[in-house]
């Protein structure tokens, strides 16, 4: 942090506050924004799904998940790493990511469109900045 200036008229002179007021956002920009932070959060899903996948499968949690399901259902031929097997988790997965990227995309240009008319009305958001030296 910086020392507070030295003297009265010092402190007036270092800060400046600006005002301004926030009566539109770009619902094309906003939709740009929205597809990326929702591409990136559909990679965020892909990774997170498979570091959770080869986990689970290199402690070999599928053997006691199929011994239990063998002692609970009446035939015991359900293979639990044959119905979650990589290609099928990664392709659900990837399935989520996509919906997430379409919705994702679609939502935050809506909500520019909303704020847009809200702030029609409302006169927007007031912001106020300030220039600290």
């Amino acid at each position: 942090m910086t020392p507070p200036p030295v003297g009265g008229s010092g402190a007036k002179a270092s800060r400046r506050l600006v005002h301004l007021r926030l009566s539109g956002i770009n619902a094309w920009s906003a939709l740009k924004v929205s597809f990326l932070l929702s591409l990136a959060l559909m990679i965020v899903e892909l990774v997170c799904s498979f570091v959770l996948w080869l986990f689970v499968a290199q402690l070999g949690m599928f053997q006691p998940i199929n011994d239990l399901l063998s002692t609970t259902t009446s035939d015991g031929s359900e293979n639990v790493a044959r119905i979650f097997s990589f290609g099928r988790v990664l392709g659900l997965t990837l399935l989520a990511g996509v919906v997430t990227v379409i919705f994702g995309t679609l939502g935050g240009g809506l909500m520019a469109v909303i704020y847009n008319a809200v702030a029609r009305i409302v006169g927007g958001v007031k912001l106020t900045f300030s220039n600290v030296k």
